[in-house]
Parts: structure tokens; C-alpha cells; sequence
């Protein structure tokens, strides 16, 4: 090794031995690079900065083997065609490649540091200037969020909701959420929401999304929206009131568009499940969707009883006795494996 070799960061993050010395590897020079340091104290700025990049961002150094086998063999093909040339020839033959390998060592050494500093850049970006804020509701409770653009949002039991912070125009959900968008007057910037889906696109309205059992369910209520669908990003479905959109990404052909009454579906926000002529199934599937509980049938035609009334979506005790006494069935919870038994 030569100190005067080292003369910037990427040359130091380029070096193995120093890497290794910096981790307290057992592979690198102790000695060498402690007398380099105290030879020169201008280089500790140097090797402090290094020292942090190294052990803030763990990552593997790997010299270019395709190239350097690349010029193995170009060198080999050479000493093969040239076996009745004049040795002065073959000489400057093998210093023509040689100049070449340190070329590229250099050159691998640039194209590292370029890379490390733009993945800093990256990680600096995403992970201390616009960081991911996350809001998330445990089963059987319910969330208010306001947005900083004054985006209202309701999310539901056992729900996921995340955007990043410059941008919360744009979030992902997972579960169940009521927006109440609000536009931007100042550059019309539309409002996105992500599922698993599909992506919707609005610019003020008030409507509901539901990402559960791999699918998702829009419910619109005022106002008009754009469904973009993952699947195939060419196909849009445009919205109306009153309509519900099924789509499943993993189902092919699985969409389904009609019209409904929206506050029966959107009811839970207000602390209300309501059900009009619904079988039990139906009903017991929701229930499981907010408070976690799955049902189990003693009698398979239990499912299919018919269930007319309103349910809280903040109260699973009431739920179950307010079921129990409306259609003359028993509910046993068995908490060991968070399961119902209608019977």
C-alpha cells in the first residue's frame, strides 16, 4: 500500500484494508493505517468522514470481475497471436494492458463513490427530509386523521393509512377509510389513494375505499373520481354518486359497478353497521373485517339467515347480543383462537 494513494474519500471507501480497519475487521492493516493518520493530521477530517458512511451505510465493495476476466483473456489472446513477434513488441503489448487495468481500477473507484453519494442522497431524501408518516387503527377502533392540505379521513378498525410527509397528496391504504378531499385551489393538484388494486384519482369529493379479502371496494358519495386499475394502467373507470366499484387484482374479469345507497355503506363512520335484507354471512364477514373475530357455523344454513337493522361498529359485545336476540341464535366467543360459534 502507498499513502499517496489515498488522497480522497473515494479512494479510502475504494480500499478493502481500510474498510476492513474501520469495521475492526481482523483482515485489515492496523499498523499501516494508524501511522497514515498520525503522519498527516489534515487526513483524520478524511477518515472521519469515511468512518461515518461506512457504519451508517453497511454495504459490499466488489471490484468489476467481468472486466478485469475481460482483460485476463484479451491479454491471453495477445501472448497467443504474438509468439514470433520481437520481445520489445510483446513488452509494450504488456504494458498497453497493464495501463489499461489501472484505468479501470480508477474508474471503478469513480463510478463507487458516484454511486455511494447518490445513494446517500437517496436515503437522505426519502428517510430524514420526506419521511413516511403511518397511521394505523388496532380492531374494533376507529381513527380521525386531518391532512396537512385539510384532507379529512375516518379510518376503520384494523386499518393502515401512509403517506410521505412532503406529499400527502398521495397515500396508500390498507383496510377501510372515508375521505373528504379537499381541493387546491392553487394548482388543481389532484388527490391520490393507493391500494393493492388500484389507484384513485380525484380532485375534491367525498367517497369511501375498502382493501380487504384481495379486493377493493370504492363507494362514491359526491362529487366524481377516476379509478385507475393496476392491472392495466390503459383501463379507467369514471365514477358517478351513488355508484360501488369491486375490483380484485389477483381475480381476472372480477369488476363490478352499480348503484347503491352510499350512507348505508359509508354508515360506520358515524359509529353505525347498517344492514338491509343481508344474509348472516354478510354481516358475520364485516364484523370479522373490524373486530378480528372470525365466525364459525354449527349449521351451515345459519349463514344464509336474512338480517335487516343497525349494528355498532365500536362495540362487539353489543354487536353480538343485539345479533343473538334479533334472530334467536347463541354466540360463543372462544378467545384462545379468536373465533365465534353461532349456533
Amino acid at each position: 500500500m502507498k499513502e499517496n494513494d489515498y488522497r480522497t474519500l473515494e479512494d479510502l471507501l475504494a480500499e478493502e484494508s481500510f474498510r476492513q480497519w474501520v469495521m475492526n475487521d481482523s483482515g485489515g492493516d492496523d499498523s499501516f493505517w494508524e501511522d497514515w493518520v498520525n503522519e498527516a493530521p489534515k487526513r483524520k477530517g478524511l477518515v472521519e468522514k469515511a468512518t461515518v458512511i461506512l457504519r451508517g451505510l453497511p454495504f459490499e465493495f466488489q471490484e468489476n470481475n467481468p472486466e478485469q476476466k475481460m482483460i485476463q483473456q484479451e491479454w491471453e489472446r495477445l501472448k497467443y497471436r504474438a509468439g514470433k513477434e520481437e520481445p520489445a513488441r510483446i513488452s509494450a503489448v504488456k504494458t498497453s494492458v497493464k495501463r489499461r487495468s489501472l484505468s479501470t481500477k480508477r474508474l471503478i473507484k469513480a463510478a463507487a463513490g458516484i454511486l455511494l453519494l447518490a445513494t446517500l442522497g437517496v436515503l437522505l431524501q426519502n428517510y430524514v427530509l420526506n419521511p413516511l408518516v403511518s397511521f394505523q387503527t388496532p380492531f374494533g377502533k376507529q381513527m380521525s386523521v386531518v391532512l396537512p392540505d385539510s384532507t379529512q379521513i375516518m379510518l376503520n378498525a384494523n386499518s393502515v393509512l401512509t403517506y410521505r410527509k412532503l406529499a400527502p397528496r398521495k397515500v396508500w391504504l390498507e383496510g377501510e377509510a372515508f375521505f373528504q378531499v379537499r381541493k387546491k385551489p392553487s394548482n388543481n393538484a389532484n388527490f391520490l389513494v393507493l391500494t393493492n388494486d388500484l389507484t384513485i384519482e380525484v380532485l375534491g369529493t367525498t367517497f369511501n375505499v375498502n382493501e380487504k379479502g384481495n379486493k377493493t371496494e370504492v363507494i362514491l358519495e359526491e362529487g366524481r373520481i377516476k379509478l385507475n386499475l393496476k392491472r392495466d394502467f390503459e383501463q379507467e373507470i369514471y365514477m358517478a354518486p351513488g355508484e360501488l366499484v369491486t375490483y380484485s387484482v389477483k381475480q381476472t374479469g372480477t369488476i363490478e359497478k352499480r348503484q347503491i345507497k352510499p350512507q348505508r355503506l359509508t354508515s360506520w363512520k358515524d359509529g353505525v353497521l347498517e344492514f338491509e335484507d343481508a344474509a348472516l354471512r354478510e354481516v358475520m364477514s364485516r364484523i370479522e373485517e373490524i373486530y378480528g373475530w372470525r365466525p364459525v357455523y354449527q349449521k351451515e344454513e345459519l349463514a344464509e339467515r336474512r338480517i335487516s337493522m343497525g349494528l355498532p361498529s365500536n362495540d362487539l359485545e353489543t354487536v353480538l347480543t343485539m345479533l343473538s336476540r334479533a334472530i334467536g341464535i347463541e354466540i360463543e366467543k372462544v378467545a384462545e383462537e379468536r373465533t365465534l360459534l353461532l349456533h
